[in-house]
């Protein structure tokens, strides 16, 4: 049986032209370096655990295959496994030739009487090395991290010595499936790609719905498989699909949680600013995982003794009997230690040089999560988030109050050389630290 006829034996459908052209390259010899960029829902995933069936059961060659991917964390398996799976529960004559415990494959991996080794391994470096196998299959590879799928190439031996990538085009530049695509004769990798929009499966109704609703960067990778061009790319992802008229937070139940609630917290920032930069304050409430932005000033041209009053009363505003706001400010410059002090106002200084990394990672792992609610009143912190890149050197204050209110702390900030700042007014009534 060809593979195209295979297909549709093992899934009841018809394979499209590209999933063709991808079906035969995946089991001939001759392809070592394969690269599927695809959207979402195209079918990449299932043609990938068609290949692996067709390996076992149609060629019965002696090989090892590597499945490497994040398990879904339901079910607790790869997806491109998930699919082996439900095609041995739908064809039961697959079975006798296949090494399982009973009725039930294994949970990473099976075995075949012709010699065919099967490994599922979930995304974490540490699993996959060591596995030695003569074809390597990297799932949503814009999900793991490019350590663990060059670990996964570091299996490979043999003279088959296959090499499967396929993901939906991650949106960070820097991802190395990113760097592959851009260049794949290069790096010596034939491209496969398709569409939402060329498949029969996705309807017209659907589509015109993501167009909509999505943002040009989420329509353009998922829906049609294309990498963003450089001034596309955005370092924090979703800003648009976390902005609201009136910024909410869901608890885990999907119930809308008031402002003030007893489970909540208040972190608040101060981002300094040496005109002609801003000082700006930032106020978040966290709930759980979950943070929405509740208040954003800027004070600019103005002296600490006008500008510093504003930030307190802002503070004090979120006072609790039970718990009093945190306060995280710019441990730079040092002029400005001791104002709020003396406004009876607790901060934390942090030290943005040693900080500023983990802050930023953070925040963007809380947009990547979706995990933030913004008011859409806030354009300047939309714009400055939209516009955000890590060599940034001006236009992101509002980024930088927004990063330290979000900010949980690795290293303890107790420590000296990041830890608070203790204003003692001295004997002439100023200042000391």
């Amino acid at each position: 049986m060809n593979i195209t006829d295979f297909f549709t034996y093992c899934t009841g459908l018809t394979a499209t032209l590209d999933q063709i052209h991808l079906l035969n390259s995946l089991i001939d010899s001759k392809s070592k370096y394969i690269l599927i960029c695809a959207g979402r829902q195209t079918g990449k995933t299932l043609c990938c655990a068609v290949a692996i069936m067709y390996f076992c059961f149609e060629l019965k060659r002696p090989i090892k295959i590597l499945l490497v991917a994040v398990d879904d964390q339901k079910s607790g398996e790869a997806p491109i496994y998930s699919k082996i799976k439900e095609i041995f529960k739908n064809h039961p004559e697959f079975r006798p030739e296949a090494i399982i415990e009973g009725d039930v494959l294994y949970k990473r991996g099976f075995e075949t009487k012709s010699g065919v080794y099967v490994y599922a391994k979930n995304a974490i470096e540490s699993k996959v090395r060591g596995t030695s196998a003569d074809v390597v299959f990297c799932d949503e590879a814009g999900l793991l991290k490019p350590e663990v799928i060059m670990s996964a190439y570091d299996c490979l031996s043999g003279e088959t010595a296959k090499f499967i990538v396929l993901s939906t085009p991650p949106k960070l530049s820097t991802h190395i499936f990113n760097k592959w695509l851009e260049n794949p004769e290069k790096e010596g990798f034939e491209v496969y790609h398709w569409s939402e929009e060329t498949t029969n499966w996705h309807s017209s109704t659907e589509l015109a719905f993501k167009l909509n609703n999505y943002s040009s960067q989420r329509y353009k990778t998922e829906v049609q498989g294309l990498g963003l061009l450089k001034a596309e790319r955005t370092y924090f992802l979703n800003v648009d699909d976390c902005v609201e008229e009136t910024a909410t937070v869901l608890e885990e139940s999907t119930n809308v949680v008031q402002v003030g609630t007893d489970r909540s917290h208040i972190w608040i920032s101060i981002d300094w600013g040496i005109s002609p930069c801003p000082t700006v304050i930032g106020v978040v409430e966290k709930l759980g995982s979950r943070f929405r932005v509740l208040e954003y000033q800027e004070y600019l041209m103005e002296l600490p003794e006008e500008f510093i009053p504003k930030l307190a009363a802002i503070i004090h505003k979120y006072d609790r009997i039970e718990e009093k706001p945190r306060v995280y400010a710019d441990s730079k410059p040092i002029k400005f230690r001791g104002w709020l002090e003396h406004q009876r106002v607790t901060v934390d200084y942090v030290d943005m040089l040693q900080h500023k990394e983990f802050m930023y990672a953070q925040l963007q792992d809380i947009f990547k999560t979706n995990h933030i609610r913004i008011p859409d009143s806030f354009k300047n912190l939309i714009l400055e988030l939209k516009k955000y890149h890590p060599h940034k050197r001006t236009g992101d204050d509002w980024v930088d109050a927004l990063a330290m209110a979000c900010y949980q702390p690795q290293t303890p900030l107790g420590k000296h050389q990041y830890g608070r700042a203790v204003a003692i007014p001295n004997a002439i009534g100023s200042w000391s630290y």
